[in-house]
């Protein structure tokens, strides 16, 4: 049985860096689609980002690109992230609205 002292004045190793920095960039900095905190949009509360992109069933850059393009409903309001009211996405879902 061997013993490994470790001394915690010594810098980290260098392979300790390049894990760290590894799973520092594992993401790419795009919303993640995310499930809607309630059942169905028959409820109330409120929607983010995420949680439109799991609705629409698109991906970040395609949603930012239909907003964008005036395809989406504007946020109901910011603090300061942008968030849907669920009867707002319901109104334009049940319109025809969002279909891919």
């Amino acid at each position: 049985m061997g013993f490994h002292i470790v001394n915690p004045d010594a810098p980290p190793s260098a392979k300790a860096v390049a894990d760290k920095d590894k799973q520092a960039k594992t993401r790419n900095g795009n919303t993640r689609p995310l499930p809607l905190p309630f059942p169905d949009l028959h409820q109330c509360g409120r929607l983010r980002t995420g949680h439109l992109l799991t609705v629409f069933g698109v991906s970040a850059p395609e949603f930012y690109k239909r907003q964008k393009g005036g395809l989406l409903p504007a946020p109901d309001g910011r603090d300061p992230r942008p968030y849907w009211e669920a009867s707002t996405i319901r109104k334009f879902k049940e319109s025809g609205g969002g279909a891919g």
